[in-house]
């Protein structure tokens, strides 16, 4: 199947399609003539979702794309920073008082002569008493301090730390929807009624409800769970995911802080309850907190009690939004001439922050495999192999938080650490991890968002150490990571004290 395309239509709007026509736009120049135009319609009535407010550092490459500049974006998004994932309880329940706490950071760790350091840590760690992220990184310090990750008005460079964005969902969008449309996106409001089929089994058309058709080369599904096109249309099947992972609800609340300058944390809290966890993310004005559960294991009435138990008072008289998610993938988001981005595509409970940068890998993976007068059905294939090599590994990285964990409270938790809740890959590993910490060889080439330093982070956090006995010969620079230990800790205490608060980071940025 072979054809020039010269138009694609998005379908959907919210963060995905505003996300894929903006990017779309941008990459394919749309406003230059000849170029391929790129269109989306959207239903007035269907509204943005919006799961989660959370991102990994990835997506500040996608802004500097789309030619925004952080103030901007973050003034048009009330953004804040994020600097890492703080897990709370999830290793064990508190014991005499004492929470298990630990930190997915987003700065890359100090190297020995090219490798991480973990072995070294694993060696040592009984002489330093230091955490794996306080060994390789200042960053959790630096959260736990309540920092923002740089001085407002200093130069980018290694002084920074490594930082992503929580943000309104709703606001993204509609940030994006100004630049896509700037940049050449035909914006059309109105209700898809018929798609249009024809004998080859790609779409033609579709047909709009008291409008003219909207036609097209290819078309991107943004149109949430539902999934309009590729699945009820032509038929792509979705691998149902949740004897893997089994959270497939949320209810979600947004409270204000106890006063106007009170402090906001610069990293998502994620906390561990019997049935599933809550998320605390801090913007500037308020807090976004949501319970994620399993419905198998508790009601929606109770998932809420939990939720408001946590949030407090604050949460007593503010709606609560319920969410059901489906759970998994589609083994081929790319059928024909269209192409699944979102949630239409699958979904990975919202753990690790990868909703909106599932949607950046995919519009990144369609652009790099798209020919302009290709053939479809090979980008189809190429496509179609790596996101389904991205969603596998990513499922594992997800599972591996809930299957390494002491908890026994519930159902919930001795459950997933059942053997045929996990993948055979991901139970080789965990053997396998037992005897050396991970390497870069265990990621696949083509799923590379979590790699060794983010297991290691999760691993040692929840104290599933190696044993290197007899292996220390293996790690002969040993003075070197001492050496390079004692540096992080200088560098520690310096940005503990030179940093600003995340707040006056924050304000600073939305005043400039």
């Amino acid at each position: 199947m072979t054809k020039q395309i010269n138009k694609i239509a998005v379908v959907g709007g919210g963060s995905a399609g505003w996300l894929s026509a903006a990017y779309l736009a941008r990459y394919f120049k749309s406003n230059a003539p000849g170029s391929v135009q790129v269109s989306l319609i959207e239903s007035s009535d269907i509204g943005t979702i919006g799961v989660g407010e959370a991102t990994i550092p990835t997506i500040r490459k996608v802004i500097n794309f789309l030619g925004l500049s952080e103030p901007e974006f973050m003034r048009e998004t009330s953004a804040t920073f994020k600097q890492a994932i703080r897990f709370d309880d999830w290793l064990h329940l508190p014991k005499e008082g004492r929470r298990n706490s630990f930190y997915h950071a987003f700065q890359k760790p100090f190297m020995v002569k090219g490798d991480e350091a973990a072995g070294y840590w694993v060696l040592s760690r009984n002489q330093h008493n230091k955490s794996y992220v306080d060994y390789v990184t200042s960053q959790g310090a630096a959260c736990e301090a309540g920092r923002g990750p740089f001085v407002f008005g200093e130069t980018p460079g290694p002084q920074r730390l490594n930082y992503a964005y929580h943000f309104d969902a709703g606001q993204l969008a509609t940030l994006l929807k100004s630049r896509g449309v700037a940049d050449g996106v035909e914006h059309r409001i109105g209700h898809v009624s018929e798609v249009v089929v024809g004998e080859d089994g790609a779409i033609e058309r579709l047909k709009v409800r008291d409008q003219e058709d909207l036609v097209a080369d290819l078309f991107i599904d943004c149109t949430g769970f539902g999934a309009f096109l590729i699945e009820k249309k032509l038929g792509s099947p979705f691998l149902d995911r949740t004897d893997m992972l089994f959270c497939d609800r949320a209810v979600t609340v947004q409270v204000p802080y106890e006063t106007p300058d009170a402090p906001v944390r610069p990293f998502t809290t994620s906390t561990a309850k019997s049935n599933g966890w809550v998320w605390d993310i801090g913007l500037v004005e308020r807090r976004g907190i949501g319970h994620v559960y399993s419905s198998r294991h508790i009601s929606d009435d109770e998932a809420e009690k939990t939720l408001r138990d946590y949030a407090g008072p604050l949460s007593d008289n503010i709606n609560a939004r319920k969410l059901e998610m489906r759970i998994g993938y589609r083994e081929k988001p790319w059928v024909k001439n269209c192409v699944s981005i979102g949630l239409a595509s699958g979904f990975i409970e919202p753990l690790e922050s990868t909703g909106i940068h599932q949607v950046e890998l995919s519009l990144q993976r369609f652009t790099h495999t798209f020919s302009r007068q290709g053939n479809l059905e090979f980008m189809a294939r190429e496509y179609n192999k790596r996101m389904s090599a991205w969603f596998e590994t990513t499922f594992d990285f997800i599972k591996l938080h809930y299957c390494i964990s002491q908890r026994d409270d519930s159902d919930f938790w001795v459950e997933n650490r059942l053997p045929e809740t996990i993948s055979d890959k991901l139970r080789d590993y965990l053997e396998a991890w037992r005897h050396r910490p991970m390497v870069i060889e265990d990621v696949p080439i083509h799923a590379p968002t979590f790699g060794p330093t983010s297991y290691h982070q999760i691993l040692f956090g929840m104290e599933y150490f190696p044993d290197l006995t007899g292996q220390e010969a293996w790690y002969p620079e040993m003075d070197v990571a001492k050496l390079r230990s004692a540096q992080n800790a200088r560098k520690t205490e310096v940005d503990v004290r030179r940093l600003p608060s995340h707040r006056e980071l924050v304000t600073a940025i939305y005043n400039s």
